[in-house]
């Protein structure tokens, strides 16, 4: 920290005559935090006679931004004592970010003890995020009362230490629990598990809870057998549930999502044939999404009815086809059901095209002017993958096409490529790949991946040079980057601060009077309400570059059914940002369905992209900052598909009209 840091912050921190309001004291408690030191000044903000909500946000801050856990265990301990529940409920999250494992016992200590159910409940958050053998003995001796928690925790520590759910008792106790929530919890965790084979037990269970009254087990059981985690899984034993009409459409498309290859064409018939049904009225309808997961796994079916559905929607009235989001859902269904060359116009075509053995016109593509960077960087990855099956008629071609890649206009594409050449180990190409490190150096992801390409690829002073090169960035992310690439094995906990000591920032985010936004689309419009309190930089940032226009015209670039809908890149690749990164602001808000999240390429790279959860999704908290809340028009949520447009994004003040 510098001498001019220091005396800025010395005259606020200090130990004062007077205790300060509450207001300067949350000031500078984020600046703090911001400057990632300053760990005794914080800690003198953790007790009385500052208030509980000071407490409670200096905590936050001893968690989230990175300070020195050597020192903290006793003043963990003490907020774990606090008489506030608010301020135990921030400890135990703090704890969580910290991802100490030695700070582990103070939470297993307190979850016997705590009498508040929201204290344990976070708890048993933070363990599953940090915690280990002794959080997981803790999960197995769990009281019935706070025993949910205690087995999503297990799912996940199970994870962690690479053990098969099923084989953990507490896990396979929940699974044949009559009480909804447990038996929620333990599909939950086995939704988080690692590895296949689990025993036809455990499989016959997660298949009767597709049918069980309760919906959040049914949601859960259709995550449990997303993939292949059972050998014994058959189409035929989920087919029930799929036409059953009891399953969400995001349910079921996430359950389709892992059954790739997977049935026969006899069993996939039925399946194709009734979901092709459900889109002849509508193709803006949830429904489309389990169409596409299905057209997705099953691969090319024979004699399909979907053709005959999309052949009635292309002779339809004028008015009726041409909407622009009706035409993009029926060139997806259709190369989706048949593959033609005019589908290599978009990177899932791409992908269909090299699943369909069409390996010389995708290689074609990378050099190809007229194909769009989604495509280029599409095609590069398909060609990877035949690359590493020692495909002969394109690893004649590999370096010339790697080189080209490098040596193009497009950062994000030259980024793809630097990847596949330090995985492949191409140490011939380091030189190309420097040069595009230099070149697309101030794009702050594409730098980053290229920075991790050179550093992988062996050459001493390559790698001496990047990594003094990324030290001396203004940009926190990269210099991050370049402490953890130098020293692995070392947890950094001093970071360098993003920006100067700045309480006036703070003042503005937090004294905001915006609450919410109205998200305008071509679908519908959709009401968000801000979290100001807990996210207040992250809120600055979007409310700043939507009243810009920043996002008017902008596509939904990703959605994936049953996970998120992503906004916010104006490239419409899931590469473009506005320039400047924010650092994250981790709350213990849980994501629930519909809650908005920032997206990251790592820790404090958020930029212009969020997210909108569309099923709760847990093993999110903690990593990606939750600054706002879908209020109103989630049913426009569950309808958009990738390509959707944002018409544009209405703040809205208090002073405003505000009725979601």
């Amino acid at each position: 920290m510098s001498l001019l840091s220091l005396l800025l912050i010395a005259p606020l921190v200090g130990q004062p005559a007077v205790r300060p309001p509450d207001s300067q004291a949350l000031d500078t408690i984020a600046a703090l935090e911001d400057l990632r030191a300053g760990t005794a000044q914080l800690e003198a903000f953790t007790a009385p006679p500052h208030s509980p909500s000071v407490r409670a946000r200096a905590f936050l801050a001893l968690g989230r931004g990175e300070m020195d856990g050597d020192r903290l265990g006793e003043t963990f301990a003490a907020g774990l004592q606090d008489r506030d529940t608010d301020v135990r409920v921030m400890v135990a999250f703090a704890i969580g970010e910290l991802d100490d494992p030695r700070h582990e016992g103070l939470l297993v200590r307190q979850v016997r003890l705590d009498p508040e159910r929201t204290v344990v409940r976070e708890i048993w958050k933070s363990l599953g995020r940090m915690g280990g053998q002794a959080a997981m003995a803790a999960a197995a001796t769990s009281p019935p009362w706070y025993r949910p928690w205690a087995v999503r925790a297990a799912g996940l520590i199970a994870r962690r230490l690479k053990r098969e759910p099923w084989k953990v008792k507490v896990i396979a106790d929940a699974l044949g629990s009559k009480e909804p929530p447990v038996l929620a919890a333990g599909l939950y965790a086995v939704s988080r598990g690692r590895f296949e084979g689990g025993p036809a037990a455990i499989y016959t269970s997660v298949i009767a809870a597709l049918a069980h009254s309760d919906a959040d087990v049914r949601l859960q059981a259709s995550r449990a057998l997303m993939g292949k985690r059972f050998a014994d899984a058959r189409l035929a034993d989920i087919t029930p549930a799929l036409l059953g009409g009891r399953l969400s459409p995001h349910a079921i498309a996430w359950m389709l999502r892992g059954w790739r290859g997977a049935g026969t064409p006899a069993e996939w018939a039925p399946i194709i044939n009734h979901l092709a049904t459900t889109v002849r009225t509508s193709l803006n309808s949830p429904a489309y999404h389990v169409l596409v997961a299905a057209l997705q796994a099953r691969g090319q079916l024979p004699g399909s009815p979907l053709r005959q559905v999309l052949a009635a929607w292309r002779a339809r009235p004028q008015g009726a086809t041409h909407h622009p989001a009706h035409l993009r859902r029926l060139a997806r269904l259709e190369c989706l059901d048949r593959f033609h060359e005019g589908c290599l116009n978009s990177a899932e075509g791409v992908r269909l095209g090299a699943a369909a053995g069409k390996l010389g016109l995708v290689a074609r593509l990378v050099t190809r002017k007229g194909a769009s960077p989604a495509v280029k960087m599409a095609a590069l990855t398909a060609l990877s993958a035949a690359w590493k099956k020692g495909h002969k008629a394109t690893l004649k071609s590999r370096a010339k096409l790697l080189r080209g890649a490098l040596a193009g206009p497009d950062g994000p594409v030259a980024a793809v490529a630097a990847d596949i050449v330090a995985k492949q180990q191409l140490s011939a190409l380091t030189p190309d790949v420097v040069a595009a490190q230099r070149r697309f150096g101030s794009n702050v992801e594409v730098a980053a991946d290229l920075v991790r390409a050179v550093h992988s690829l062996g050459d001493a002073a390559a790698k001496r040079s990047v990594l003094a090169w990324a030290a001396g960035q203004r940009d926190n992310s990269l210099r991050r980057l370049a402490r953890e690439l130098e020293s692995p094995k070392v947890i950094h906990r001093a970071a360098t601060a993003p920006s100067p000591l700045d309480l006036t920032a703070h003042r503005r985010a937090r004294k905001s009077k915006v609450v919410g936004a109205w998200l305008h689309t071509d679908l519908g419009r959709v009401a968000i309400r801000f979290d100001t309190h807990l996210a207040p930089l992250t809120v600055a940032n979007l409310v700043a570059l939507a009243r810009k226009g920043y996002y008017d015209g902008v596509k939904f670039h990703r959605v994936v059914p049953g996970f998120v809908v992503q906004a916010g890149d104006p490239r419409g690749d899931g590469w473009g940002g506005p320039g400047h990164t924010i650092r994250c602001e981790n709350n213990p808000t849980p994501y629930r369905i519909g809650a908005v999240g920032m997206a990251l390429a790592g820790k404090d790279t958020g930029g212009s992209q969020w997210f909108i959860a569309l099923t709760p999704q847990p093993h999110l908290l903690g990593t990606y900052t939750v600054f706002g809340q879908v209020v109103k028009g989630m049913e426009v949520v569950r309808r958009l598909a990738q390509g959707d447009v944002i018409k544009t994004i209405e703040i809205v003040s208090s002073e405003g009209r505000w009725s979601p």
